[in-house]
């Protein structure tokens, strides 16, 4: 027979390794062009981010006009400067708190109003940029050598 300790003891349960939940930053990836949006989605991706791409700035409004919920927003450079600076001017004007991304090539002008504007032609610097400003559940890949 077992000896009777007084009251019932509970089971100590470590919740905090049952039910750690992990939100992962969201991102609208606005592309230009079919596959070049369909690579970048992939490198964002593995760089540890959720990832809904659209292809063009009427894609991109519609959207945004039923989920609002990105924590930034990637402009990427496939389009001219005035394409992509008209969609700039409308996010800061609908959506003024939501970070916009936008990526140039190098010969092209940086679109202003954008929050962070990186080259295109370096996409180890774009995954270090998003995990320094919008930390991923993932550790940023070592830079290419």
């Amino acid at each position: 027979m077992l000896a009777s300790r007084g009251a019932a003891e509970e089971p100590t349960v470590n919740t905090s390794l049952l039910f750690r939940c992990v939100r992962v930053p969201r991102v609208l990836h606005i592309a230009y062009d079919n596959s070049l949006m369909l690579t970048r989605e992939g490198v964002i991706r593995r760089g540890g981010y959720d990832v809904r791409s659209v292809l063009g700035n009427t894609s991109a409004m519609e959207l945004l006009a039923t989920d609002k919920a990105f924590d930034f927003v990637g402009l990427f450079q496939a389009a001219n400067y005035s394409e992509r600076s008209r969609m700039v001017l409308w996010l800061k004007t609908w959506l003024p708190l939501l970070p916009i991304v936008s990526l140039h090539w190098v010969y092209d002008e940086p679109v202003k109003g954008a929050d962070v504007t990186l080259p295109a032609e370096h996409p180890a610097e774009l995954l270090g940029v998003l995990h320094d400003r919008f930390p991923s559940t993932q550790t940023p890949p070592p830079p290419l050598s």
